[in-house]
């Protein structure tokens, strides 16, 4: 969303540069608050229900991408940046404090790896390929697509097993 939120911005609303900057610094701030609480989320309901309930909460700040307006409404950009930002913050510090917890020590450099492989590898394909979207059918239309597609996932992530759970599964025993 981040590859299209700017041109959205630049090119359909013509907003100057300093206020991209302060819109997209949204995500950052809700980054740093979802990364604060996320401790607190989980120790409150669990860290599968934490994860879980972080995906649904953060799912509609999504759809306020595309809402995004000249003046004023581009602070429903903000808010949705703020809001997706903390969602995913929130979600990827309980996830990594799973992946510490579970992963024997000598695995953890491994399998830390392999995730960062795996999600870096996605943001320059998530990129051309929203690029693709947004030539094909339209800056806004891609960005109701891609807020679809969170919705989708979060809600897909509500109904897996994970559901059942109030936390993640413990370490197996050391052998």
């Amino acid at each position: 969303m981040g590859t299209v939120q700017i041109v959205v911005l630049v090119t359909d609303l013509r907003v100057a540069p300093g206020t991209v900057g302060v819109v997209i610094a949204g995500s950052s701030v809700g980054g740093v608050a979802g990364a604060c609480d996320a401790r607190r989320i989980a120790k409150k309901f669990g860290t599968a229900r934490g994860i879980v309930l972080c995906s649904l909460a953060g799912a509609p700040f999504a759809f306020l991408y595309p809402l995004t307006t000249q003046g004023p409404g581009v602070l429903l950009m903000s808010a949705g940046a703020l809001g997706t930002g903390f969602s995913v913050a929130a979600m990827s510090v309980i996830i990594a404090g799973f992946r510490q917890a579970y992963c024997p020590p000598r695995l953890r450099g491994r399998v830390t790896a392999c995730m960062l492989v795996v999600t870096y590898s996605a943001i320059p394909l998530g990129a051309v390929l929203a690029g693709g979207l947004a030539t094909a059918c339209g800056d806004r239309v891609a960005l109701w697509v891609m807020a679809s597609v969170f919705v989708l996932a979060s809600l897909r992530l509500a109904a897996g097993p994970v559901r059942h759970h109030r936390d993640l599964p413990e370490a197996p025993a050391l052998r």
